[in-house]
């Protein structure tokens, strides 16, 4: 019973951590045919996209009813950031 208990207790301890996470993270680098650099994913809840290019351009990420657009001048990132869980959507925009 004992070692039962003991197995429950590390299940529990590994476990526990995993569910409460606010999901997987995932994040990817991409250079659009456009130009520029492009930075999107989630961390923790955390969605950002960043861009930059050497002309004025956007980055947005949209989460269910919520949006965030930001635009920047040439030659600087523009950050665009939610908080949720899942459901996002990410974009850069050329301008």
């Amino acid at each position: 019973m004992k070692n039962r208990w003991k197995n429950t207790i590390a299940a529990l301890a590994i476990a526990a951590p995993l569910a409460l996470s606010a999901g997987p993270a995932y994040a990817a680098t991409e250079y659009p045919t456009e130009g520029g650099t492009w930075n999107y994913g989630n961390t923790m809840g955390h969605n950002y996209s960043d861009y930059m290019l050497e002309t004025r351009h956007a980055s947005t990420v949209i989460c269910g009813d919520r949006t965030n657009r930001v635009a920047a001048d040439g030659y600087k990132w523009s950050n665009a950031a939610l908080t949720a869980v899942s459901g996002c959507g990410f974009w850069y925009d050329p301008m």
